[in-house]
């Protein structure tokens, strides 16, 4: 059972409702070879090579069929939503494949994270590289488990550290790394597994692990917020029943703090805490499949937005699946299942179209755009040989206020 706070600390109980998980259909149609649209943009003229299949492959042909040997860096527009690393380099595309640009040398893309601007992005050791934004900081000797930008510009990345002993954080403008631990002095050795920014940069949150007070075998899963400097620490949504929480996310309208609650049972499923009323809303998704990843759902200009959130679920990255959910119940609808490797959501391009990633933990992936609510919709192969893709689109501004949660603002 997962309880989420009350005013001044107290808990109230939420009753689990132990539901049936069941997958529905997906309305992805049969994959079909798009035309090939060749580079545009400050690379295009320059000799290419292919990072498409090999010659005699019966694969569709990508929309980005070939590559520039060379990297003349340029600046992407908005309309370049898509990035991928391929190459030893980054390139940043539209998601009809036309207006190819080099970014600049990679060597490890590690998370391949864009800022919430979409200007800058975090690559492998916690370097920052800007495309749009003269911002760079160089790598740190650590590889974290978890970490997220700052919002609502990102001039900082919170972490925990491997060993989930510490939050971290580091800052644009000065050197080093900071120890933001919140629960320092209040809980006994707590292992952070994850945190998220809230969107308006004042807070965090963050689930922590520790062993029962109590003195049992147990160990204890909680979710907490602070401010964005690890101080008042309020914890809001705790088990009593064994439940382990994670991963998180924030909704971008700032009131809303997505959970996944891996229950006794051995299930899965999807909450949504709200965090003006003191309530969640529980059982949003739930399948017997562990969560890797949730991605909620994405905002754009003019007030469009989409209503469902992505999910990809499996034990590991060789049986990753990508799964939508309307957050009515239900193990949501597979986004690709006509794939033909494991897939990985990673984002969405617009209100309707989603990037998704297909390829195991060996070699490079292929990035596919395709929009599977659509009648009669066809999956689109962009660009193959990918080691990293994600969407880069900025968030709304102005960003949400932090809502009065007995958590105070923080300042850096």
């Amino acid at each position: 059972m997962t309880r989420p706070r009350t005013p001044h600390g107290a808990a109230g109980s939420l009753a689990l409702l132990f539901l049936c998980a069941a997958c529905t259909g997906s309305s992805v149609p049969p994959v079909t070879s798009p035309s090939s649209v060749l580079p545009s943009g400050p690379s295009a003229a320059t000799p290419s090579v292919s990072p498409s299949p090999p010659p005699g492959s019966t694969g569709p042909t990508a929309l980005v069929a070939a590559l520039p040997v060379g990297c003349d860096p340029g600046t992407p527009d908005v309309s370049q939503t898509i990035a991928f690393v391929a190459g030893g380099r980054a390139w940043t595309v539209r998601p009809e494949g036309t207006g190819l640009t080099c970014l600049f040398d990679v060597a490890d893309p590690g998370p391949f994270v864009w800022g919430p601007q979409a200007d800058r992005v975090l690559l492998a050791g916690l370097e920052i590289r800007g495309a749009g934004a003269d911002v760079s900081r160089g790598p740190e000797p650590v590889e974290p488990t978890s970490s997220s930008w700052g919002r609502p510009t990102g001039k900082a990345v919170v972490f925990a550290d491997p060993e989930g002993g510490k939050l971290e954080k580091i800052l644009l403008d000065r050197a080093g790394i900071e120890n933001i631990s919140p629960l320092r002095g209040a809980i006994d050795h707590p292992t952070y597994r994850t945190v998220a920014y809230h969107p308006s940069g004042l807070a965090i949150g963050f689930v922590a692990e520790h062993r029962d007070p109590a003195g049992t075998d147990s160990t204890l899963s909680e979710i907490y917020l602070s401010s964005n400097t690890g101080a008042d620490p309020e914890l809001v949504v705790f088990s009593e029943m064994g439940t382990q929480f994670g991963p998180i996310a924030f909704g971008l309208g700032g009131n809303e703090l997505y959970y996944v609650a891996h229950l006794a049972n051995g299930t899965y499923m999807l909450a949504d805490y709200i965090l003006t009323a003191n309530r969640a809303d529980e059982h949003l998704w739930e399948a017997e499949a562990p969560v890797l990843d949730f991605l909620p759902p994405a905002a754009f200009g003019e007030g469009a937005s989409t209503d469902h959130g992505l999910l990809n679920v499996g034990t590991g990255c060789d049986d990753t699946q990508a799964v939508a959910t309307d957050f009515h119940g239900g193990a949501g609808t597979p986004l690709f299942p006509e794939a033909s490797g494991p897939t990985t959501a990673l984002g969405w391009v617009d209100p309707s179209r989603i990037l998704v990633g297909v390829g195991g933990c060996e070699g490079p992936m292929d990035l596919w755009v395709l929009d599977p609510f659509a009648v009669g919709g066809v999956p689109h192969l962009l660009a193959s040989g990918a080691d990293a893709g994600a969407v880069r689109v900025a968030e709304p501004s102005p960003p949400p206020e932090l809502p009065s949660i007995g958590v105070n603002a923080g300042v850096g």
